[in-house]
């Protein structure tokens, strides 16, 4: 997949192109003062202790680093020239900060580009001031002084440059210890390669021995250094012992701990695992005393206490053994776990602030010390309680449907696990998806209410369970009622309940229902069995409110069966490109030119030969299948898409969205993506997307239209006229086609009523300035007259049937010899 340059790329780019002008100048007219290997040996070394052991500073209360890397470039740039001295400064640093500052290859890349800049940028202002001025001359101190100071200016700025474009503005708070860091480095960097400079003119053992006290200098400021962290750690566990002690609160607690942690550690995340009794969850701090929680597998979560009893650290890129927890690492992990009493857990520290190093073993027993201190405090606390009853009150509610507090699923299954004689049945109400798209979802949402209201009443008059399985769907598990007869009275009792004006809101709506049974223990004794027993005859019956309970059979247990095997083989025929596309040409009416193709999936079974789309499209819906078939479609229409933009085809391919897609922003984002890997321009896809889908949820399709929309997708009403949007809706959409639906246009030459309806369709279209597309065109007649209806492009077997897209393209070099002969696109993953 195509990858954008992030800013932090486009800046790296423009540092490689400020080094090659800097290149270009200085080069020509340099000469070195050594040549060979060993001084850009020494020049590499000094460069990696210059690049490991940074100095530390520190002002105000806050430390920080700083490193020398300034003093070995002038004086690189001075002995052996600026090319020895970049190839040092690149590869050193390299080293150094993948190894000790444990940097992500996004920072690699700006960092090379930057010390190149760096080492040119320098070395040009050096040569630009110095001019022809010997080594011991007033100007060439003068001409250090201005090379390291613009070069250390130049530095900050391209870091601060990009912490701009990657995080966002910088606070004037965040810079002072910044602007301090390059004094200091400025002014010892200008002193010594004074010094320096000087020495190496006078005398090169003078030199190695000041390089010597300098390096002296270096050790002794990190161990001081070292010594005022530790002294600092201590201050801060005592600083985080206090902070949370004597917290009544547990969320007050737990973000103490995490945030005090995130402060003595450097951490930029931080976490914690807590097992108690048979809970385990994981808490990440989000700042400002708030957290997020995940309940975690209880085996994974005793193995990562487990494997982290006396610390450890997992590097990004390595092996992670706790993936399952944590995620995937993008940088150093640090886990440390604790036990006590009740309770025990580990502290999850991930990345490093700032400038500080990976995680070492001085870290390591560091956070050790916090994950025990940290343990201790919610095992006292009323942690323990609270989770425990959480816990309780999550099982709860995940046995209840959260609208009409009935029973759900699981919970019906909960309740009786066993029905050893009775009826479960199963009630479908109709039409809530049409009250819902019509009216809205909070009037739809008080008819499922006051359904469950009626049924709830039902079920304690006559002593049965009830329950909601579904959005339309509505259960009863009835004990005693396993003659038919009696279970068949009492399901008529719950439907004449069920009837009269829903008094809930203030429209008058007529709620119909479907009812289907399976009986105990006939059809089996596990409730769970039955409830899915009773909505297969439900289903397989069709809901359409007739007065007839749809009772199961062992025949629809075998429909079921043969849908699994089917579903299996779908599966298979979509990861191994089994399907097939076919293209159904659409003509535009006026010209009788091809303008368009609609992609169609098609499927040759190996042992059942063809399967029909209706059936194998109805197994996708039923199984979850139906989002992968639908990516599957969309991918290989595009790359067809691709194909034919490569040879100049003018035409466009359209594509049915499934309801999933409606439903999910990522599935849209997929498709825009996919159109710009293969470099099909937005205008070239035109996506199908059904009138019922569409007012379904109103709001999200709105979403997700614009989206298409913004990237240059045409975007379709399928199925137009049999749905419930109105030319108010669609005036407030981002459509640019509607498709007039087949029912209207196959009996148009003979029915008035569909010639009328079509009529108006186009008339309302052509108001919203819509193009209008009429699929179903199965005779000369049908076409004549929507032709002289004004209507814009056709579709049908009369025009052209499904075909292979090796003919479509016979066809359209007949429009268009121009058009190169193209091999039809294999569906190669």
């Amino acid at each position: 997949m195509q990858r954008f340059p992030s800013p932090a790329d486009r800046l790296t780019a423009v540092l490689g192109l400020i080094a090659t002008a800097a290149w270009a100048i200085v080069t020509p007219t340099y000469e070195a003062v050594y040549t060979g290997i060993l001084p850009v040996v020494l020049l590499f070394a000094a460069f990696m202790v210059a690049e490991w052991f940074p100095l530390g500073l520190e002002f105000r209360g806050q430390s920080f680093h700083s490193t020398l890397s300034g003093l070995v470039i002038v004086l690189g740039v001075i002995v052996v020239g600026p090319v020895p001295t970049l190839a040092a400064r690149v590869v050193a640093g390299h080293v150094a900060l993948r190894y000790r500052w444990a940097n992500s290859w996004e920072k690699l890349r700006f960092n090379a580009a930057a010390h190149a800049a760096e080492v040119w940028v320098q070395a040009t202002v050096f040569a630009v001031v110095a001019g022809d001025a010997a080594l011991l001359e007033a100007r060439t101190v003068v001409a250090i002084l201005v090379a390291i100071a613009v070069s250390e200016a130049f530095s900050t700025a391209m870091v601060l440059l990009v912490i701009r474009l990657t995080v966002g503005r910088i606070r004037l708070d965040q810079l002072k210890p910044t602007l301090v860091a390059i004094l200091a480095t400025l002014a010892i960097s200008s002193a010594a390669a004074t010094v320096a400079s000087r020495l190496v003119e006078a005398e090169t053992v003078t030199a190695v021995a000041f390089a010597g006290v300098l390096g002296l200098l270096i050790v002794t400021n990190r161990s001081r250094h070292a010594l005022s962290q530790k002294h600092r750690s201590v201050a801060s566990l005592y600083t985080f012992m206090e902070g949370i002690q004597g917290q009544t609160s547990v969320q007050h607690l737990l973000a103490n701990v995490l945030e005090e942690a995130a402060e003595v550690t450097g951490a930029k995340q931080t976490g914690i695992v807590l097992i108690t009794g048979d809970v385990a969850v994981r808490l990440d701090s989000l700042g400002a005393g708030l957290l997020s929680s995940e309940e975690l597998p209880m085996s994974e979560a005793k193995r990562l206490v487990a494997g982290a009893v006396d610390g450890l650290t997992v590097d990004a890129g390595g092996r992670n053994p706790y993936l399952h927890i944590v995620g995937p690492l993008t940088e150093q992990l640090l886990l440390a776990s604790f036990a006590h009493e009740s309770v025990e857990g580990a502290l999850v520290l991930q990345g490093r602030r700032g400038t500080m190093p990976k995680f070492d073993t001085d870290d390591v027993a560091l956070a050790c010390a916090l994950a025990r201190h940290a343990g201790v405090a919610v095992a006292t606390s009323r942690l323990v309680d609270q989770l425990r009853s959480r816990s309780v009150e999550l099982e709860r509610s995940a046995l209840r449907d959260p609208a009409t507090q009935l029973l759900n699923f699981e919970g019906l299954v909960d309740a009786i696990p066993q029905l050893d004689a009775g009826t479960v049945m199963v009630a479908e109400l109709l039409d809530l998806e049409m009250i819902d798209a019509a009216f809205g979802h909070t009037v739809s949402v008080e008819v499922a209410q006051s359904t469950a209201d009626r049924l709830r009443r039902f079920g304690e008059e006559h002593g049965f369970t009830v329950g909601r399985i579904g959005p339309d769907r509505f259960a009863a598990v009835m004990p005693g009622m396993e003659h038919r007869l009696d279970a068949r009275d009492a399901i008529n009792s719950l439907r004449q309940s069920l009837r009269g004006p829903i008094t809930r809101t203030h429209l008058q709506l007529e709620a119909r229902f479907s009812f289907a049974a399976a009986s105990a223990p006939r059809h089996g004794t596990d409730v769970g069995e039955l409830l899915r027993r009773a909505t297969n005859a439900l289903v397989e019956h069709g809901a359409d409110g007739s007065a007839e309970i749809a009772w199961f059979t062992s025949d629809l247990d075998s429909a079921a069966t043969e849908r699994l095997e089917l579903a299996s083989d779908l599966r298979r025929a979509i990861d191994n490109d089994g399907l097939s596309i076919a293209y159904q040409p659409k003509v535009n009416l006026k010209t009788g030119q091809i303008d368009g193709v609609e992609a169609l999936a098609r499927w040759a079974h190996p042992t059942r030969g063809y399967v029909s789309p209706a059936q194998f499209i109805d197994v996708a819906e039923r199984t979850g299948l139906i989002r992968p078939l639908t990516l599957w479609v969309v991918d290989s229409a595009i790359r067809q898409a691709a194909e034919w933009e490569k040879t100049g085809c003018d035409i466009s391919v359209a594509v049915n969205l499934s309801t999933v897609v409606m439903q999910e922003e990522s599935l849209a984002r997929h498709i825009i993506d996919r159109c710009r890997e293969h470099e099909v321009p937005g205008h070239r896809l035109t996506l199908e997307i059904t009138e019922s889908q569409m007012m379904g949820d109103l709001e999200r399709s709105s979403g997700i239209l614009a989206l298409f929309d913004a990237a240059g997708m045409r975007v379709s009403i399928d199925d137009f006229g049999t749905g419930y949007s109105s030319l108010a809706q669609l005036k407030g959409l981002p459509v640019d086609e509607v498709k007039i639906d087949r029912g209207f246009v196959t009996h148009l030459a003979r029915d008035a009523d569909d010639r009328a309806i079509t009529e108006a369709i186009l008339k309302m279209a052509k108001s919203l300035r819509l193009h209008v597309v009429a699929e179903g065109i199965e005779d000369q007649t049908s076409l004549d007259l929507l032709t002289a209806m004004g209507c814009d492009s056709g579709q049908g077997f009369h025009l052209h049937r499904p075909m292979s897209a090796e003919a479509v393209g016979v066809l359209l070099r007949r429009q268009d010899p121009s058009i190169p002969t193209v091999l039809p696109l294999r569906h190669a993953r």
